[in-house]
């Protein structure tokens, strides 16, 4: 199988059963009572974590796996992280570095969080209570650290604030006040969070406007850019050493992207690229390879519409991809 169709299709998907955690050709990796919240991530070594909440005898409890990347499990059995009476919402698992990972659950309020960094052999090296949104992203560091976002208004302002854990979970920023923004809106979407080099890049479209900021590990502003025009609700990904933006321009029906460097510089000149006519089509993922990246549509008439391009944004190949019978699609990064 060509290696462009397995990124851009059906690598791995892990699916909730009734009572069964299992691999997409329907091959069971777990048997249990019920299982809900199940997730999934790759790790450095080419592992795979998976993480589910299961009700068991009473008690809520948030396991755990490691398999490798042909679904064999590793440990003999799932590691249960926690347990208590308390009704585990939903969780997540977040890659980190050196084979760890960070797994997030919430409350049956959607309030309460934990944070939890565990390390390649299920172990449990830190944990933290955290109230805040149940939609709060976390961002993992290369340091093997993690960064919180959010906006936060006082006295009808709107701030940015952070923060930060570092590996052995010390607090470096507790709630930081980063920068207030620097247009007033509540219109507004974290694109890209990104920590390089001690530094924390972010990307974030504020009314019809994106800006690009960057912080020392301290929080202290290092650089925010002039506005770049934004239309429209986009997405960000860091490719190619570089910060891309996309987002479907509907008054034009075009697909633009907005290609920007460290120093937050336009690579794409005072406009945003051009890479497509929109159609019937709605683009909302952008998974890269080595010397190309792909745009995909969502699913439109039982097809989505594929886009092969190189980094400059022009188009390789394009192709529609059939999808009648097909429930659940899900698009990876080439590695």
């Amino acid at each position: 199988m060509r290696k462009c169709l397995i990124c851009v299709l059906i690598v791995f998907v892990v699916t909730i059963l009734f009572a069964n955690v299992c691999w997409d050709n329907g091959v069971t990796l777990f048997e249990g009572n019920f299982i809900y919240g199940t997730h999934s991530t790759k790790t450095d070594a080419n592992n795979i974590y998976i993480s589910w909440s299961e009700f068991d005898e009473g008690l809520r409890k948030l396991k755990f796996q490691k398999t490798n990347f042909e679904g064999i499990p590793i440990w003999h059995s799932p590691i249960t992280i926690t347990e208590g009476e308390y009704s585990i919402f939903d969780t997540d698992i977040i890659a980190s570095t050196n084979d760890c990972c960070f797994i997030s659950t919430y409350d049956e309020n959607r309030s309460g969080k934990k944070l939890y960094k565990i390390n390649d052999s299920g172990l449990t090296l830190w944990e933290k209570e955290y109230n805040g949104y149940y939609a709060d992203k976390f961002t993992p560091l290369e340091n093997g650290g993690i960064i919180h976002l959010k906006i936060i208004e006082e006295e009808s302002i709107n701030y940015l604030y952070g923060t930060y854990y570092d590996d052995l979970g010390f607090e470096v920023w507790n709630n930081l006040n980063l920068i207030e923004l620097p247009i007033q809106s509540n219109n507004y979407e974290f694109l890209i969070r990104k920590f390089i080099d001690n530094q924390l890049y972010v990307l974030i479209r504020i009314s019809d406007s994106l800006f690009f900021m960057k912080f020392s590990d301290a929080g202290e502003l290092v650089y925010l850019s002039d506005p770049f025009p934004m239309e429209s609700s986009g997405y960000g990904k860091y490719m190619n050493n570089c910060f891309y933006v996309f987002f479907n321009n509907f008054d034009d029906n075009e697909l633009k992207m907005w290609y920007l460097d460290f120093n937050g510089n336009s690579l794409s000149g005072e406009n945003p690229i051009i890479i497509s006519d929109i159609g019937d089509s709605y683009y909302n993922k952008f998974q890269n390879g080595e010397t190309y990246f792909y745009c995909i549509s969502e699913p439109y008439e039982d097809e989505i519409h594929l886009l092969k391009c190189d980094y400059e944004g022009n188009i390789l190949a394009e192709s529609e991809i059939n999808l009648s019978g097909v429930d659940y699609i899900k698009s990876f990064d080439q590695e």
